[in-house]
């Protein structure tokens, strides 16, 4: 499906301003955007 995956900000990644235009962005087109610490295993590109 149409998802986009991003960490959690917990000390790891610093909140930007790129960082939520693009989640705001994505959100907009349609994409299911998941944050948090998620498996990557089977994952497809």
């Amino acid at each position: 499906g149409n998802a986009i995956s991003t960490p959690a900000i917990e000390g790891t990644i610093l909140p930007g301003i790129t960082r939520k235009s693009i989640i705001e962005v994505a959100e907009s087109k349609g994409y299911k955007v998941n944050v948090g610490h998620q498996e990557l295993i089977g994952s497809t590109i």
